[in-house]
């Protein structure tokens, strides 16, 4: 396949049939299984159209409180929101305390032409007892392994288990300055104490000047009120300044996109000087590759 391709992140999947708490690899995910349990974490699994409206506004509140640590605020397109429920069948996990606090939930999208789970939403409160959120989800995969074969914990953004340690230290730390606070090295070892089999995942387009373009759109599909939510954190006598940052980083962001679109279009576009450069490159690459064999 032609184009150019960088990798996102590798997605965790997990064979149910196999699913089990035994044996060496399994004693992290097995402590904290145990942890939840003497903290008094019960857990409930139902159909989401089961969810009562107690435990629905429950729900938007502990999103809510989460939501308002994130500076971006909840991702859009990717993961679903309590405004925007995905239409695929959802089950919900919900995780209690001893005083019958909703501590922490998760939803799963089901597939059943596959069959298979898709983790979507996962929401914990700060102060969660320990082990909730891992009982939870053990939980959710062990009652629902009779109607999937498989399940996805989803991405470990940009890590692979070969090279995990290497670039998500680099990128913990700059998210973490942005207040996307999923996409860590600490992700990455939660799902790994579920042994799962990561597969990479990778964002292709058509050309290396249309990264610009797809990098823009992106991060404008991920996070489209991003302008506001930092305008609200600020002080107001700050926010005239804020404002303008705003303004001037989307005209970056936008001055990027249309960058990349017209040089792409330059590229494609014969008997433009940047035509003739790419051709010529590309045929060099390919003398190369002919050498080398």
């Amino acid at each position: 396949m032609g184009g150019a391709r960088k990798l996102l992140g590798s997605e965790a999947l997990i064979d149910l049939n196999g699913l089990t708490l035994e044996g060496p690899a399994m004693a992290k995910l097995r402590h904290e299984v145990s942890r939840g349990k003497r903290n008094h974490i019960t857990i409930t699994v139902l159909p989401l159209g089961q969810v009562t409206s107690a435990a629905r506004a429950a729900m938007e509140s502990l999103a809510t409180a989460w939501g308002a640590g994130h500076t971006l605020g909840e991702m859009a397109f990717s993961v679903g929101r309590l405004d925007d429920r995905p239409t695929a069948p959802t089950a919900v996990g919900l995780a209690y305390d001893q005083a019958g606090r909703l501590v922490a939930y998760c939803t799963w999208l089901c597939l059943p032409a596959v069959p298979a789970l898709v983790l979507d939403e996962i929401r914990r409160l700060p102060d969660a007892p320990a082990g909730a959120m891992d009982l939870l989800l053990y939980s959710c995969l062990d009652q629902m392994r009779h109607h999937a074969t498989w399940a996805s914990l989803g991405l470990a953004p940009l890590a692979g288990a070969e090279h995990a340690d290497r670039l998500v230290r680099l990128e913990a730390a700059l998210l973490q300055r942005l207040g996307i606070n999923g996409a860590s090295a600490s992700l990455f070892a939660f799902k790994g104490k579920y042994q799962p089999r990561w597969e990479p995942r990778y964002l292709v387009v058509e050309r290396e000047a249309d990264w610009p373009a797809a990098a823009l759109a992106t991060f404008l599909v991920h996070y489209p009120r991003w302008d506001q939510r930092l305008v609200r954190r600020v002080p107001s006598r700050l926010r005239l300044a804020q404002g303008q940052a705003a303004a001037a980083v989307s005209f970056a962001l936008l001055l990027a996109g249309l960058t990349g679109v017209v040089a792409a279009t330059a590229f494609s576009r014969q008997g433009h000087p940047f035509y003739a450069v790419h051709t010529a490159v590309h045929a060099q690459t390919g003398l190369l590759a002919v050498s080398r064999r």
